[in-house]
């Protein structure tokens, strides 16, 4: 669809890699007319490979966010060479996959909540003194997943040691979208995340990363409900206030 949510750690991995890619929307309206029995299991993102040469699909269909993210991370340098390190590492997207990505449902959600952080005041806890089902505030269950990662920083370049892996692209997406004007673009200084701060200034300067969020490659934001476009970075060319459904019907 055309819209951010589910490709954006993907697409991270391959434009920091430099890797070439096609990148193709479906929109809505095709999708339920005809695109989605195109899929195994009938859900997106998928990733298919293809014959540089003939230009024709070759493999298996590889459907699902977080195979996606695994497979393009171990091709091309984002996961650790040996088992162990891959399970930490791998521990660890799955608390951003609970966390930041809400169970991979949405960017705004129940688990973790942009917006909410705007004006929050309320009390702070921490991540592992949690239930799973809790009655915290949506905004007090956000910080407590902010602080798993900036815990994680102490003594570490990056999330997960010294060299970069697919949970620092995974987490940067979230943290951009965080700072954009509508939600908060003060959460470092406001609930004091220095290490969140130091890592993605970071990961900001790394030229291909920098390049990629400020352009048009990237799709849209929305806001929930009704998936209506808003700005925001690389958001030059869509219309603000019309909803995606509308404007993906004929894409």
């Amino acid at each position: 669809m055309p819209m951010r949510n589910r490709c954006e750690t993907a697409r991270l991995i391959l434009e920091d890699a430099n890797i070439p890619y096609n990148f193709e929307v479906i929109g809505w309206k095709p999708w339920i007319e005809s695109e989605k029995e195109r899929f195994k299991f009938g859900k997106l993102p998928v990733l298919t490979t293809l014959d540089t040469q003939i230009g024709t699909q070759i493999g298996t269909q590889i459907s699902q966010e977080q195979s996606i993210v695994r497979h393009l991370s171990s091709l091309h340098g984002y996961s650790p060479s040996s088992s162990s390190s891959l399970a930490l590492v791998d521990t660890l997207y799955q608390v951003y996959w609970s966390t930041l990505r809400n169970n991979g449902l949405t960017h705004a959600g129940s688990e973790f909540d942009p917006e909410s952080l705007r004006d929050y005041k309320g009390r702070r806890k921490k991540y592992k003194h949690l239930r799973r089902l809790n009655s915290e505030t949506i905004s007090s269950r956000s910080l407590a997943a902010l602080d798993v990662f900036e815990d994680q920083l102490d003594g570490n370049l990056f999330l997960t040691g010294d060299d970069i892996c697919y949970v620092d692209l995974a987490v940067l997406y979230c943290l951009v979208e965080l700072r954009e004007d509508d939600n908060c673009p003060d959460f470092v200084e406001r609930y004091n995340f220095p290490n969140l701060g130091r890592w993605m200034e970071m990961m900001l300067e790394r030229p291909r990363l920098a390049d990629y969020f400020k352009s048009e490659r990237r799709m849209p934001r929305y806001k929930r409900p009704g998936y209506v476009y808003c700005n925001g970075w690389g958001c030059e060319g869509f219309e603000e206030g019309v909803s995606g459904e509308e404007k993906s019907e004929g894409w």
